[in-house]
């Protein structure tokens, strides 16, 4: 499983998992109301979002239609939102220090050795997406313009030493 997979698993199961976490624990099916309706045409909003499964009266229904307003229910969570960012980040910074600590999840780089000089190709920095994120390089060392790019758009540092 690669980088990209796995972070597009966690944002999946923090917005199934925010999207379940509705308003109150108490009110298991809340009631949208005429006065709720009234309440959104105050502040101009011209669509009303309600949880999933929430009861509308006929005379919100009635109210929201003179007033044109829309009532449209909310199915998932937005993984824009920031809370959402922050949890699915936490949740990847864990999971990425886990597979670092697992020697035998995270690929190893192997360098193309030629009269004790390493070779650091773009295969390689994709390799360590996982890892720790850094490549420390002697003078002997070499890396291809391809690989530094790669490194530099994947956030992998380069340390010249």
């Amino acid at each position: 499983m690669d980088y990209v997979t796995i972070r597009r698993v966690v944002e999946e199961e923090v917005v199934k998992s925010l999207s379940s976490a509705t308003a109150t624990p108490r009110i298991k099916r809340p009631v949208v109301s005429e006065s709720m309706v009234a309440q959104a045409k105050r502040r101009g909003s011209k669509v009303l979002e309600i949880p999933p499964g929430a009861i509308i009266t006929p005379a919100a229904r009635d109210r929201a239609e003179t007033l044109g307003i829309k009532i449209t229910q909310t199915l998932s969570a937005d993984l824009n939102s920031g809370d959402a960012a922050m949890l699915a980040e936490a949740v990847m910074s864990s999971v990425v220090a886990y597979l670092s600590r697992t020697e035998s999840l995270v690929p190893k780089i192997n360098p193309v050795s030629a009269n004790d000089r390493k070779l650091i190709t773009a295969s390689d920095i994709d390799k360590i997406m996982l890892g720790e994120k850094v490549i420390r390089l002697s003078k002997k060392d070499r890396i291809t313009p391809l690989a530094r790019d790669n490194a530099e758009r994947s956030g992998v540092r380069i340390i010249e030493e």
